[in-house]
């Protein structure tokens, strides 16, 4: 249906939202075939791997995001499973050039813009906490092996209740 829709309107822009792992059904798309359907008809994949994306640090589940590194850009929302505050946060782009034009902001206070312009430049906010801070803490406390016990416990914790 998606393929048919695009290609009714092939000159229009497209941005194709991908899901890697839904909060409430846990859900994947498969990013292959939208990453393939991005390349033939030229539009823009993001991948919203806000909760999904945590699936990659525990082996038996890691197939489930293959094909992310595919996409134009992707979100994750570190508050999920990292307990950080809410607003905590991580996008990836291949296009930072394009992220820049999109969201540049024009004031004197702000600063000039540059190749390599300051954070108030690549977001819609122009104020913000540091919640890389509490970010890079967990990731610093627990390591890649805690995050993925922590994952791994909250799957079995889920599937026991599911039972």
């Amino acid at each position: 249906a998606l393929r048919t829709s695009m290609a009714s309107a092939p000159d229009r822009p497209t941005v194709i939202v991908a899901n890697a792992g839904t909060v409430n059904t846990v859900d994947f798309d498969d990013l292959h075939a939208l990453a393939d359907l991005r390349d033939e008809f030229g539009a823009w994949l993001h991948v919203d791997a806000a909760f999904g994306s945590f699936a990659a640090l525990v082996p038996e589940h890691a197939h489930w995001t293959d094909g992310i590194d595919r996409a134009d850009s992707v979100t994750v929302d570190l508050h999920k499973w990292f307990n950080v505050p809410y607003d905590s946060a991580v996008q990836f782009t291949k296009r930072p050039d394009l992220q820049l034009k999109v969201f540049r902001n024009s004031a004197a206070y702000l600063g000039g813009i540059t190749d390599q312009p300051d954070f108030v430049h690549l977001t819609p906010e122009n104020s913000r906490r540091a919640r890389a801070i509490p970010a890079w803490f967990t990731i610093a406390a627990y390591g890649a092996q805690g995050l993925q016990q922590i994952v791994s416990n909250n799957i079995d914790n889920a599937r026991r209740f599911g039972t």
